[in-house]
């Protein structure tokens, strides 16, 4: 089955005898609605947002609207040599409250759908505010602020959903700050706007 899948260019076969993702499976990336519609709407204002922070910046999507098995997926990225070490990158998918990411997105949905995914949470898996018995007070407070914002060891995430027309969000940025450069006061305003001008293009675009 291996050989069928490197023969088709499904899988690549490394120098040290490993597999990897072949590169068909790349070309027919390029053909999806991420990387035509999402990637590139976002793509401008994303440096435009690199530009004036300097941070990671961060563009995710969330893999279902199905609150049972949703999570979050990174599929694009704008970095410099002073960005912040961070282990998120594109490709990678993370539980939907384990990022800033996630957690925007899953502040975004209706009441309904937060509280289907609070109550699927494995203990381990809790986020602090999900442990002290607020989490949809929490996610509602990020709802109407319009951004999240999580602390970690050795940065702070701020991510904003990019809010469309079909009643809920799919999409989000993030940005990944060291901490001694965190300033919520100049770097909220600066990524709800970056969120802002890509929903306008998205419409733009259908």
């Amino acid at each position: 089955m291996i050989g069928d899948l490197v023969s088709l260019g499904l899988l690549t076969r490394t120098s040290g005898g490993r597999y990897c993702v072949g590169s068909l499976v790349w070309e027919l990336a390029q053909h999806s609605s991420i990387q035509l519609h999402l990637r590139h709407a976002a793509q401008v204002h994303l440096t435009r947002l690199y530009d004036a922070s300097g941070e990671n910046i961060f563009l995710g999507v969330m893999t279902t609207d199905v609150p049972e098995t949703a999570e979050v997926m990174y599929v694009g990225h704008v970095k410099g040599p002073q960005s912040a070490r961070t282990n998120a990158q594109e490709g990678r998918v993370f539980p939907l409250l384990a990022t800033a990411m996630g957690v925007a997105l899953t502040a975004a949905q209706p009441k309904a759908w937060r509280e289907q995914i609070l109550r699927r949470l494995h203990p381990r898996d809790m986020p602090a505010f999900v442990n002290q018995n607020a989490g949809d007070d929490v996610l509602e407070q990020w709802h109407r602020r319009g951004y999240a914002v999580q602390i970690g060891e050795g940065s702070v995430a701020i991510a904003a959903p990019i809010l469309a027309d079909e009643g809920y969000s799919k999409a989000a940025v993030e940005m990944v700050v060291a901490p001694e450069r965190w300033d919520e006061r100049r770097l909220a305003p600066l990524i709800r706007s970056a969120v802002a001008a890509i929903a306008r293009d998205l419409q733009q675009d259908e």
